[in-house]
């Protein structure tokens, strides 16, 4: 019965924070007293994204400390590679960027979507592969799939990127989609998706 009542908890918090544009720091707020609908009274001095900063902090610990020997190995390929095509500056970010989409896993495959199925270990999709003129059956090879993300990281520095975060809209989005307004899911997901790539655990030589 408890199971029952801490599952229909989970998928309300899941739901309340999919149809709706609070911050993380509030969503967590609420999620941790179950309070959906009366006004958040924080501590002096205690502001919700402090929560939310609090909680980033704790999932890179944790996620830190899952890191296995092949893991580390394939995010040092990533940045060893990264930084010998992007410079110096981006090879962090893409490492956080193949964590998020395939903790590293080259062979991953995404889910089916109209555009198909993204793949490898920056999640590629087949078309964009062939307009950058790689091959999308190759694209789970680990040094071929890279080369392809990497490449698209270069577009992106093309058209316009600065900072981790444009990168980062600019991965989920594209070279044009990163820089307009979406419609509202795609607009709540691009910034979502940021937020992810923020999140993720950051490259320790």
């Amino acid at each position: 019965m408890r199971y029952i009542i801490a599952l229909g908890v989970l998928l309300h918090a899941s739901t309340a924070f999919a149809s709706t544009d609070m911050s993380s720091g509030e969503f967590w707020t609420r999620a941790n007293t179950g309070n959906w609908t009366k006004p958040l009274n924080y501590d002096a001095g205690q502001p919700a994204v402090q929560t939310s900063r609090a909680r980033v902090r704790a999932v890179r610990a944790k996620r830190a400390q899952r890191a296995t020997p092949n893991t580390q190995h394939a995010a040092a390929r990533v940045h060893q590679r990264a930084a010998q095509k992007l410079g110096s500056k981006w090879a962090p970010v893409a490492v956080k960027l193949a964590y998020v989409e395939s903790r590293f896993n080259h062979n991953a495959v995404g889910p089916k979507t109209r555009h198909g199925r993204a793949q490898g270990i920056l999640q590629v999709m087949p078309g964009t592969a062939r307009a950058m003129g790689y091959n999308p059956s190759r694209l789970r090879e680990f040094d071929y799939g890279l080369d392809a993300g990497l490449q698209h990281m270069a577009l992106c520095l093309q058209s316009g990127v600065q900072t981790e975060a444009q990168m980062s809209k600019c991965h989920v989005a594209g070279v044009v989609g990163w820089k307009r307004r979406l419609n509202p899911s795609a607009e709540r997901y691009k910034y979502r998706y940021v937020a992810m790539v923020n999140a993720a655990p950051r490259w320790r030589d």
